[in-house]
């Protein structure tokens, strides 16, 4: 108990002293539209970018709509530049994740799964904490063991930082980083994936023969 109590504070304690340092105004040597003395582009380090993921699953105990819940109402609080760094951060992961092989099993989970679809499915997984998130990359018949076949709702995570933005200033958050759209991978074919992801196929492929 106390040891958890010690890792909180100290996540806390870091995300206090980022979002409060000095601010240095930089040169705009690149063009690049500035908000807030800081560029658009720029993105949350990692550590405070997953505490606060890892902090927003916590409280909601593992409820995704609780979790986009708090999260949203936590960004609001933030000053505008770090929710964009944020939303940089979180667009820098979901690039990650657009490949081939994790569409594959995004579409044996749901039984078909658009673009869009696909997106959302990269937010929910960024949303399980980069520990999860990593172990899922590397090996998606693990989502087995981690999605219940009667919950599998993924949208919404993306949106988050948006609504925040709104919210706290009264206007659209501007464009930031360039997500990666480069998908990684080989294009498969629907018949091929029973054999893909035996395992997934054998829990949730009764959505794609129905």
């Amino acid at each position: 108990m106390l040891v958890t109590i010690l890792i909180v504070a100290l996540i806390v304690v870091g995300v206090f002293l980022f979002l409060n340092k000095t601010s240095v105004v930089e040169p705009n040597l690149s063009g690049e539209k500035k908000t807030d003395e800081v560029s658009v582009t720029d993105r949350m380090p990692d550590h405070l970018f997953w505490g606060i993921i890892d902090k927003t699953r916590q409280d909601a105990n593992e409820d995704y709509a609780r979790q986009k819940e708090l999260l949203t109402e936590g960004l609001k609080h933030l000053k505008p530049r770090d929710i964009i760094r944020f939303d940089n951060t979180f667009r820098h992961y979901r690039g990650l994740l657009y490949d081939w092989q994790l569409w594959a099993a995004a579409t044996i989970l749901n039984g078909e799964c658009s673009a869009d679809c696909f997106s959302d499915f990269r937010g929910w997984l960024i949303s399980r904490g980069k520990k999860k998130m990593e172990q899922i990359r590397k090996n998606p018949e693990l989502l087995a063991e981690l999605v219940n076949s009667d919950e599998i709702y993924w949208e919404g995570m993306g949106y988050c930082a948006i609504m925040a933005y709104q919210e706290a200033t009264g206007e659209e958050m501007p464009l930031g980083l360039s997500e990666n759209m480069e998908i990684h991978g080989s294009r498969w074919q629907d018949d091929e994936l029973p054999s893909l992801f035996p395992r997934l196929w054998s829990k949730f492929g009764s959505k794609n023969t129905a």
